[in-house]
């Protein structure tokens, strides 16, 4: 298989860490804006030209490009200029675990951008967090309650709320309340939630002894597994709201989620950050396996790794979720198999590092006030600290370095991207698809090109192309819809 610029994969990583996710989405926030930069300087351009001669040159005013906004997007809005650059542009997969699923849903299959990320994320940390339980198992002897801190529920219903926001409706069998998670899976921003639990017979019967990391995915993966396998690496045609508790069901803080797989078991899950808190390493297997199997890692172009400030995350009880042993795991901290999430990262900086080129960011906070920031610390005192705590990192000089070449890289590919394949960028950019509006014929394309072939093959004697289809594109909350399209040549 030759190597293009469709086929060298993107990727973007969030750790776990409750409410201090919103650091991550704060440095996120900062390479979108060395992004917009970046596309909006000619000379920067220039220079990759330089080294890549087929990267097109010019201002771009969007991540949308050559897909403008104000034609076949929206109308033109009062809104953060930022907010003409989406990260779903950028990277080929968004995966996160804990709350960094959260924000991997966000920003993937819903196709945010990092303001309307950021909103959703502060409003959840208010809707849930905000609001504890008065008798719950966090409170120690001698008024020690066996049940969660937490509402399951009521994550369940901010996260429902956010999906009827966001979700476009571009089908609506599939739209909210029908909400599937796999809705996005082809040619688009893939997303993987990665979580944790124990496997059981439908007979409650246990079928692992040990915890399981299972992959929640958008898409199936080239390298599927058998419908019988723990983690047959299939797309998750569940709603989204169930990945949303699978991904956050912490032990002490949220009840187990439940639910049925393909072949009949049951997982109870927990927290996916209870057995690697940075998937960073699970992401870059993933992006491995959708290579050519002669040169797997030439398929990445570039990988993204977001802490959540610098600590050390603690493996809760390996027992049964919910359990005593998980409980008295996130009390006293002293559960066994403890990971570093910086162990992850020294390990894909040394495989990164024997590149002739850079491929592989990570960025993450070290400073020690991160660790009196507990996981569900949401007053707005705790969040005007991060904001100074990521302030102040993002604009040290080796940091902005980092984000200015890490920025420079993802341009370039954008860029190549749609030089290379202009019908492909319209499709990942706008989530597009015709359908043939031909009497009787109720066929569907993802491409341009392929509808056209389909037009001038089935309909010889038909209308005007122009008037034999309707375009469907993401319709962004935010924007208006134009009715104007463009038919790709």
């Amino acid at each position: 298989m030759e190597l293009t610029p469709w086929n060298k994969y993107t990727l973007l990583s969030f750790d776990g860490g409750g409410m201090r996710g919103y650091a991550s989405l704060l440095i996120l926030e900062a390479l979108m804006n060395h992004i917009s930069q970046v596309e909006s300087d000619p000379e920067a351009m220039k220079e990759e030209a330089s080294v890549v001669p087929e990267v097109p040159q010019g201002i771009n005013a969007s991540s949308f490009h050559p897909q403008y906004r104000h034609s076949s997007v929206c109308e033109e809005t009062e809104t953060n200029a930022l907010d003409n650059f989406l990260p779903c542009h950028y990277f080929d997969c968004i995966i996160g675990t804990s709350t960094g699923g959260l924000i991997a849903i966000m920003l993937g299959r819903l196709r945010m951008t990092v303001s309307e990320a950021k909103s959703q994320y502060e409003s959840l940390g208010g809707d849930v967090f905000g609001s504890p339980r008065l008798f719950n198992c966090l409170r120690l002897p001698p008024f020690f309650w066996p049940r969660s801190k937490y509402d399951h529920l009521r994550l369940e219903d901010v996260v429902k709320g956010v999906v009827k926001q966001y979700d476009s409706s571009l089908d609506e069998p599939n739209g909210f309340p029908n909400a599937s998670f796999s809705k996005t899976e082809h040619d688009l921003c893939k997303t993987v939630v990665t979580s944790v639990g124990k496997v059981f017979t439908p007979g409650h019967k246990p079928v692992t002894r040990n915890d399981k990391t299972y992959l929640f995915q958008t898409y199936d993966s080239p390298t599927l597994g058998k419908p019988g396998d723990l983690n047959p690496k299939r797309a998750f045609k569940g709603p989204v709201w169930t990945v949303a508790r699978a991904c956050t069901a912490a032990p002490t803080y949220f009840d187990p989620e439940m639910v049925e797989a393909l072949n009949g078991n049951l997982w109870y899950f927990k927290d996916g950050g209870m057995r690697v808190n940075n998937p960073c390493r699970t992401g870059v297997d993933e992006l491995v396996s959708w290579g050519p199997e002669n040169n797997p890692d030439g398929a990445i172009d570039s990988v993204v790794s977001i802490g959540t400030g610098y600590h050390y995350y603690t493996l809760f009880g390996s027992g049964t979720a919910g359990g005593l042993s998980d409980t008295l795991a996130a009390i006293t901290g002293a559960a066994v198999g403890s990971t570093d999430t910086e162990d992850v990262h020294d390990q894909l900086r040394k495989q990164f590092g024997l590149y002739h080129e850079r491929k592989y960011w990570r960025f993450n906070s070290d400073s020690p006030d991160w660790q009196n920031i507990r996981l569900d610390q949401c007053d707005g005192k705790t969040m005007e600290k991060m904001r100074t705590l990521i302030s102040n990192y993002v604009q040290r000089h080796n940091t902005e370095e980092e984000l200015r070449a890490c920025a420079r890289r993802l341009v370039r590919c954008r860029r190549q991207r749609y030089a290379a394949d202009p019908d492909k960028w319209e499709r990942f950019a706008l989530a597009s698809q015709y359908r043939c509006m031909m009497p009787g014929c109720f066929s569907r394309y993802d491409l341009g090109s392929d509808f056209r072939h389909h037009f001038e093959h089935s309909h010889p004697a038909g209308p005007a192309l122009e008037a034999s289809y309707e375009r469907l594109i993401w319709k962004h909350p935010h924007l208006k819809v134009s009715a104007e399209t463009i038919m790709p040549t």
